[in-house]
């Protein structure tokens, strides 16, 4: 969370959102189905082979016109198949000869006119359909491509009636219900799309188009699981799909499970690796696995596909941001406002930018100019939402509304808590609040506006306004761990001191960052001092303490206690004081806490290290004497500097202390790496790649306990990561558990089950245990995803020759 001056939080949410593209490419108009125009279903075909077809067909239809120049039929055909290669210009070529040799066919006017489609050239494809029907009105492919011109230009009545003739003219045609389904999608008429997805099926069971789309409206509609059955048998039925993976991708992403998501995006680029959209959803997926440069590569290989893609820009501006390269980012921004000056995903990045640039005034008008297009889009919710549809998703593989991707939420909003923000930032309050409410009225549910409104009145000391909110936003949140320590300290500063101290348990069992001085203050307004009674063991009579004696013991040899791990992680420090004998021998005997600070917290570290002092021992009448003796063991960190004190820049300092940590892990400075990312949790208590790096630091200094901690606990935050799984495998395996050890590689494969690290890792333990079949087996899977070097390679064939 991001604080300003005057430690008002300033809400600006690094994560912009978009998709789609705004300028025509080659491609049908909606990728969620089949063209109209076609009757061939090739669904089944793989796209090498279906290349290959086309490739052959145009050479014999080339074979035909040289050696009749004159055949209609020849171009026509050859023009086709052009049509499909995707090679326009060459179609174009060929449906202009075929017209000229016979201007009476109706199919070629069509046929060309769905090229002018793909290359986003609408009035002059129109004109072509206009003329196919006057030659022949009963050609259903032409209405349907006038209605899917309709739809391109938001005419969605329009389109629906032209859909409408077209299918009762052929009604066997599945493709033309997928196109009025997805008209009816538009039109928000759900129950009209459902019923003709599933006619479209009825007409044709096996088509993956049909799945695909009915799929994709379910996501829509947030019926995940029918979604995922749609999905998983579109690619039952068509396993080269592209379309079924990304899909499916998206719903993974969805629903959090990031490395389903990148395998099935893998798979997807796999056969469409001209799509730039599945790079940009890839990318997506890095960025929420904390993967930016990987992001970014994606990010990068979308734009050098298509520069005109306004998603690539603000998804890569995102990523610049977060990683607070603010200039680049900027310039993202920028580019993607100059393809689409009515972008709100673009003016709400750029105004990040100019807040840490510190260019308000430029971040205001940024900020203004979403308020001018979002109530735009409000006031009119049915035609805001089409012409996004047709900006964002139009010509490209389906692309992730970005914005709803990292939680973007409502953007009216977002950017009046982002003019709050920074009202907030010159210290006026009154107009701070005044934009607050206004997000508050657009989006009674916004949290983050509760919140920000909180800090506002804490600021301005009216803390029983702040609390108002604070309580709203637990009602809502109830896990709201986070919430809980900033209402604390109102309830400090209400003077509801029990209240404030029950919040701060709150935290502490949730295992976040609290401010330590609070909860010392915290404790000892609302505890009593603990009397713990001493039982000492009989010490036959002797009661001397050390003012009854000549002379007092003495330390000859200490040692240092043990900080506590869950103690040192949540940043506390303590004093006990503890009572025991030192005997005549100079040994420490039957130690007990006569007063702890923290109770429960430190006592066992400091009993287990002062039972290992040594004393010169108290001396009386000239004789060692056993002598009852107390000492203070204090426990307390030096002041780590880090962000605590001031949060100004805590987003901008967490992601560089996040890089800096991977960085120091990959030059092998562990001890370096392990500070860097406790700095990063004492900020973000709760991010697990944070407590993943700190435990591969620890496990390769062989710190194997801490290690487990960190990756048991980064588990528990996010058990949807294989990597975690994966390396708390080998840590196990290290420990000699190896029902555990397994049992995570199995996890680790179950949700990525593309992940080559985990089958070599699991090979390896099947081969100390000599399973060598098993082994075998996976040794083959890396080689088959990959991974066969001489190492695999070597191991396969040494594991399989034994088993055989």
């Amino acid at each position: 969370m991001l604080f300003f001056k005057n430690n008002i939080l300033f809400s600006v949410v690094i994560f912009v959102f978009c998709a789609g593209c705004a300028k025509p490419v080659p491609g049908y108009l909606f990728p969620d189905i089949p063209d109209p125009l076609s009757n061939v279903s090739d669904s089944h075909i793989p796209p090498i082979s279906k290349n290959e077809r086309h490739e052959q067909a145009i050479l014999e239809y080339s074979k035909e016109i040289k050696d009749n120049p004159d055949s209609c039929k020849g171009y026509f055909k050859r023009g086709k198949e052009y049509l499909l290669l995707g090679k326009y210009e060459d179609a174009l070529n060929d449906f202009n000869k075929a017209i000229e040799i016979d201007p009476s066919n109706s199919d070629q006017y069509a046929s060309r006119a769905n090229t002018y489609v793909s290359i986003g050239k609408y009035y002059l494809a129109m004109h072509d359909f206009n003329k196919a029907i006057n030659i022949n009105p009963g050609l259903s492919s032409a209405y349907a491509g006038r209605g899917t011109i309709f739809m391109a230009e938001n005419k969605i009545e329009e389109a629906i009636n032209e859909f409408h003739t077209a299918i009762r003219l052929n009604p066997e045609n599945s493709s033309f219900y997928i196109w009025r389904g997805v008209a009816f999608r538009q039109a928000n008429q759900l129950d009209k799309a459902f019923s003709d997805f599933n006619k479209s099926i009825e007409k044709d069971p096996d088509s993956s188009f049909s799945y695909y789309t009915r799929g994709l409206t379910y996501f829509l509609v947030n019926e995940i699981s029918k979604a995922l059955d749609d999905y998983n048998r579109a690619i039952e039925l068509s396993p080269n799909f592209a379309y079924a993976y990304n899909g499916r991708a998206n719903i993974f992403d969805y629903m959090g499970e990031y490395e389903k998501a990148i395998s099935d995006y893998n798979k997807a680029i796999r056969f469409e690796p001209s799509q730039p959209g599945l790079f940009i959803n890839r990318g997506i997926a890095y960025n929420k696995m904390g993967k930016y440069q990987k992001a970014l590569s994606d990010y990068n290989m979308a734009i050098e596909i298509n520069p005109d893609l306004i998603s690539s820009y603000l998804a890569r501006g995102h990523n610049y941001l977060i990683n607070s390269e603010y200039e680049l980012a900027l310039a993202d921004f920028s580019m993607a406002i100059m393809i689409d000056p009515e972008s709100s995903d673009a003016y709400i990045g750029r105004a990040n930018c100019l807040f840490f640039l510190r260019d308000l005034t430029a971040a205001l008008a940024d900020l203004d100019k979403v308020i001018e297009l979002e109530t735009i889009i409000n006031t009119g919710k049915v035609q805001g939402l089409k012409r996004r549809y047709k900006k964002y998703h139009q010509n490209e593989m389906e692309v992730l509304d970005i914005g709803k991707s990292f939680g973007f939420g409502n953007r009216l909003s977002r950017a009046y808590i982002m003019k709050a923000s920074c009202d907030s930032a010159v210290g006026d309050f009154v107009s701070a609040l005044g934009n607050i409410g206004k997000a508050v009225e657009v989006d009674s549910g916004s949290i983050m506006a509760y919140e920000i409104r909180a800090m506002i009145y804490t600021q301005m000391e009216n803390y029983t306004q702040a609390l108002e909110d604070l309580d709203k936003i637990i009602s809502y949140d109830k896990k709201a761990d986070r919430i809980y320590g900033i209402r604390a300290t109102v309830l400090y500063k209400l003077k509801k001191y029990g209240e404030a101290w029950n919040d701060l348990n709150m935290v502490l069992n949730s295992g976040s960052i609290i401010n330590p001085s609070l909860l010392e203050d915290l404790r000892y307004k609302t505890l009593p001092l603990i009397d713990y009674p001493v039982e000492m063991e009989d010490t036959c009579g002797v009661t001397l303490k050390t003012e009854d004696i000549d002379n007092p013991p003495e330390l000859i040899e200490g040692a240092s206690p043990v900080y506590p791990y869950d103690a040192e992680m949540r940043y506390l420090s303590a004093r006990v004081l503890l009572q025991f004998i030192i005997t005549k021998d100079g040994t420490v005997k039957n130690p007990v806490v006569i007063d702890s600070e923290l109770p429960g917290i430190f006592d066992n570290s400091a009993i287990t290290a002062v039972q290992k002092y040594l004393f010169k021992p108290g001396i009386k009448n000239g004789e060692a004497v056993d002598v009852i003796f107390e000492i203070p063991v204090n426990f307390s960190l030096e002041k780590r500097p880090t962000k605590l004190d001031n949060p100004e820049n805590a987003v901008m300092t967490f992601t560089r202390l996040i890089n800096d940590g991977n960085r120091l892990l990959d030059i092998g400075r562990y001890d370096n790496a392990i500070k860097v990312f406790s700095d990063a949790l004492d900020i973000f208590s709760t991010y697990s790649p944070a407590l993943y790096g700190r435990g591969v630091a620890y496990m390769k200094k062989n710190d194997l306990e801490r290690a487990l901690y960190d990756f048991s606990l980064a588990i528990q935050l996010d058990p949807k990561f294989g990597d975690y799984y994966n390396k708390r495998g080998l840590l196990y395996q290290s420990l000699g558990k190896k029902d555990k050890a397994i049992s995570d590689f199995n996890k680790s494969i179950e949700i990525c089950p593309d992940s080559i690290e985990t089958y070599i890792n699991r090979g390896n333990f099947f081969r100390y245990e000599n399973q060598n079949t098993k082994s075998c087996i996976d040794y083959k899977k890396a080689c088959d995803l990959g991974k066969c070097d001489e190492y695999t390679t070597l191991n396969q064939s040494e594991n399989c020759s034994l088993s055989e």
